[in-house]
């Protein structure tokens, strides 16, 4: 089962028989690879382009027209050929129908200190000392990822273990239903490592929720790992980054720096992309009275409950029942 959502999509899939562009132009208007490319023509009903065929342990990026499942029964290689790694970014897929961790499925793979796996939901990075670090920790039937290699290499997947299946259907985020940013509505990811820096800051930074914006639009949020942030952001490409901070006792931050969207990764563990917070004056927001809340939530996804009074002071996202969000700061 391969299911697609509607917008851009990271696939890939195991069968030994390459599967046809063709097989998904009902429900898809383009497939891009890596380097090649495929579109869908009203006037001949079909997927035109350079792109012919699709093949197993590779990344394809899909854009569908709407949510749709797909069932496919074909064959799966018994020995898997190897793959190959140019230094720098390279589309693989997962060639099995058992999720695994990335250390599991890497084991035995030349990885090197800085190699990075990003896939559509988050990234990690491989150090000597700590191993795969990040917000992506498995590899999944069905999914796609970018792999960026220190040195030109090639290696074997380890075999999964027979574990239960997963129905590969996208879901929805905590960070995605509170901000209202959709990682379907664009083809590229970029990864943020990073830290931040701030007077006068009296609570621990890793209480801090950080946001990024571009063209009015929260384009992704982060997550402290380890004393790190790590920011999945999505986009096109070229636009201009802002960022916000969030403090769990209502205050808001501006951030001094900016970045240009870029399908990459920036920051190291060692030496991660500061961000430098300035604190912002924000107007108080009257208690929500009005009936239909579905939920209250802090920035950082905590559900707290279904009623305004009585909340302690700080920054709230209230989700009503029509799934419309609003921010509320009690203090």
């Amino acid at each position: 089962d391969l299911y697609l959502s509607e917008g851009w999509n990271w696939v890939s899939h195991p069968f030994l028989t390459p599967l046809s562009p063709n097989d998904f132009k009902d429900h898809v208007d383009r497939i891009l690879g890596q380097t090649l490319e495929a579109w869908y023509s009203d006037d001949r009903d079909e997927m035109k382009g350079s792109l012919k065929s699709l093949n197993s342990g590779e990344l394809y990026k899909m854009q569908a027209t709407d949510g749709y499942l797909f069932e496919f029964t074909a064959r799966l290689p018994v020995n898997l050929a190897p793959v190959v790694l140019r230094k720098g970014w390279n589309w693989i897929g997962y060639p099995f129908l058992y999720p695994q961790t990335l250390a599991s499925a890497f084991d035995n793979s030349l990885v090197q200190e800085g190699d990075i796996v990003i896939g559509q939901g988050g990234f990690s990075i491989y150090s000597d000392d700590d191993g795969w670090t990040g917000t992506l920790s498995s590899l999944t039937p069905g999914f796609g990822y970018m792999y960026k290699a220190v040195q030109a290499k090639a290696f074997r997947f380890n075999k999964a273990q027979n574990m239960p299946r997963l129905r590969t259907q996208h879901r929805m985020s905590v960070s995605e239903q509170l901000y209202g940013f959709n990682r379907f509505a664009y083809p590229n990811v970029m990864g943020v490592i990073g830290d931040v820096e701030a007077e006068g800051l009296s609570y621990a930074k890793e209480s801090l929720t950080l946001t990024a914006w571009a063209d009015g639009e929260c384009r992704g949020t982060g997550r402290w790992i380890d004393g790190r942030l790590f920011m999945t952001l999505y986009g096109q490409g070229g636009e201009a980054l802002t960022f916000k901070a969030y403090g769990e006792n209502g205050d808001t931050y501006a951030v001094k720096q900016q970045l240009s969207f870029a399908s990459d990764v920036i920051g190291k563990l060692q030496s991660p992309f500061m961000l430098t917070l300035i604190k912002e004056e924000t107007p108080v927001t009257p208690i929500v009275t009005e009936t239909g809340i579905k939920g209250i939530y802090t920035p950082s996804g905590a559900f707290v409950g279904r009623e305004t009074e009585n909340l302690r002071p700080g920054i709230y996202i209230i989700r009503q029942q029509d799934n419309r969000t609003k921010k509320i700061i009690i203090r």
